[in-house]
C-alpha cells in the first residue's frame, strides 16, 4: 500500500526502512541510553577538586587558610562550593574541633550532592603524604586564582570596549 501511494516500487520502500533502522541502531550505539553525564569546565572541577582537598584532610583548618593566602572565596564561582566553603569558615571558626557530622548537617539539600561527591572522593595518594598535598592544594589554589584573574581582565576588557564604542559614537555624533 505504501509504494503505491507514493509511487515508487515496494523494494525502494524496503530499502528505505532497512536504511533509517541502521541508522537508528548506529545513532543508539553512539548515544547509549542512561544517565547521561554532563560535562564539566575546568573551573568547576577545579573549585571541586580544591573543596575535596580542603574537606579530606587531617587538619581543616590550616590547609584552609594557607589556601586563602593565595585566592579568596570571591574567587570561585561555583556556588555550591563557595556556600560549602563559607560555612566551613564560619564552623570552624567556632569550633576548634572538625565534625563532619555537625557539619554534613549544615549543609543545604540543593548542595548537599556536591559537599557528598567532595567528601567521598578518594584523594588517598594525596592526603597520605603531607608534602603532596601542600603541594597540590597550593596548586590547585593557584589555578582557580589564575582563571579567576583571567576572568576579571575579560569582564575589564569587555566594559573598555563597550565604552570606547559608545565614546566613538558620541564623536561621530557630534560631527
Amino acid at each position: 500500500k505504501v509504494s503505491s501511494l507514493l509511487s515508487v516500487t515496494e523494494e525502494s520502500v524496503e530499502s528505505a526502512i532497512e536504511l533509517h533502522l541502521k541508522k537508528r541502531i548506529v545513532r543508539e550505539e553512539k548515544n547509549p541510553t542512561g544517565p547521561v553525564r554532563e560535562k564539566k569546565d575546568r573551573r568547576v572541577l577545579l573549585e571541586e577538586h580544591f573543596l575535596a582537598l580542603i574537606l579530606q584532610s587531617n587538619n581543616k583548618k590550616d590547609p584552609l587558610v594557607d589556601a586563602l593566602k593565595i585566592l579568596t572565596i570571591d574567587d570561585i564561582q561555583s556556588f555550591p562550593v563557595r556556600t560549602i566553603l563559607l560555612s566551613l569558615v564560619e564552623f570552624l571558626k567556632k569550633n576548634n574541633k572538625f565534625s563532619i557530622k555537625v557539619f554534613s548537617s549544615l549543609i543545604t539539600p540543593e548542595i548537599a550532592p556536591v559537599f557528598d561527591r567532595c567528601y567521598l572522593i578518594d584523594l588517598t595518594s594525596l592526603t597520605s603524604d603531607r608534602d603532596i598535598f601542600n603541594r597540590e592544594l597550593a596548586t590547585t589554589a593557584r589555578e582557580i586564582k589564575k582563571i579567576s584573574l583571567r576572568r576579571e581582565i575579560t569582564e575589564i576588557s569587555t566594559k573598555l570596549s563597550l565604552m570606547e564604542k559608545d565614546e566613538a559614537l558620541d564623536n561621530t555624533g557630534n560631527l
